[in-house]
């Protein structure tokens, strides 16, 4: 039986947990954008350059909370493509404001607007319950076509828990998942994917652990 199948949390928290996830990042995007890198280095830029070696610039990525913007705009510097996606409205319009295209996605409840060669989340999937996480891991892979990959990372420790947490540099509190990398290696692996590449590094500013995963689609 897998942690997935093990998870007691009731289904009410979990929409909690969404519901507050949204709610931080609609009251706080101000703050979250000037807190974090304005640039893509180090571990991020590592993973980054990892995802999309094995991605064709004709095919086009699509990002799963892409926030400021700026992980995007990274990969359209390297010449690909690159489908923007949000839930927290203060993101939205920035987006907008800027004539940059967006779509309103959320990977818990929407499904992706067609089949896709490569999805990219960063810090999004660390937000989730287990059982949240099994549905986001199922989402995409049902996008994903034969081969395509994903790339997520959560944060790292040796025994799997979630918490709502305040970070010292933020305003509000975050709900935060941690895992084992051995047991989101195994998680992904029952989801039907094959593991590429993963890393286990601090943060840009801080040195949490985190877990960069690049993951592909078995081809059946």
């Amino acid at each position: 039986m897998t942690l997935l199948q093990q998870e007691t949390e009731l289904l009410p928290h979990d929409a909690i947990v969404a519901k507050e996830t949204r709610r931080f990042y609609e009251r706080f995007a101000v703050e979250y954008a000037s807190s974090i890198p304005h640039n893509v280095t180090g571990a991020m830029k590592e993973w980054l350059d990892v995802f999309v070696a094995g991605i064709e610039r004709s095919e086009r990525v699509f990002e799963i909370g892409s926030g400021t913007g700026r992980d995007a705009a990274y990969l359209e510097s390297l010449g690909y493509d690159v489908q923007r996606s949000e839930i927290a409205e203060p993101f939205l319009k920035s987006f907008r404001e800027q004539g940059v295209e967006a779509l309103r996605f959320d990977v818990l409840t929407d499904p992706f607007p067609a089949s896709q060669r490569a999805v990219f989340a960063n810090s999004v999937f660390c937000h989730m319950t287990a059982r949240q996480l099994g549905r986001a891991l199922k989402n995409v892979h049902d996008a994903l076509e034969p081969g395509g990959r994903l790339a997520f990372n959560t944060k790292a420790d040796e025994v799997r828990w979630g918490a709502t947490v305040r970070n010292a540099r933020l305003p509000g509190y975050r709900y935060f998942s941690h895992w084992p990398p051995s047991l989101i290696r195994s998680e992904v692996e029952n989801m039907g994917f094959d593991v590429l590449w993963w890393s286990e590094k601090p943060a840009i500013l801080r040195p949490t652990p985190w877990v960069n995963l690049v993951v592909r689609k078995r081809q059946d």
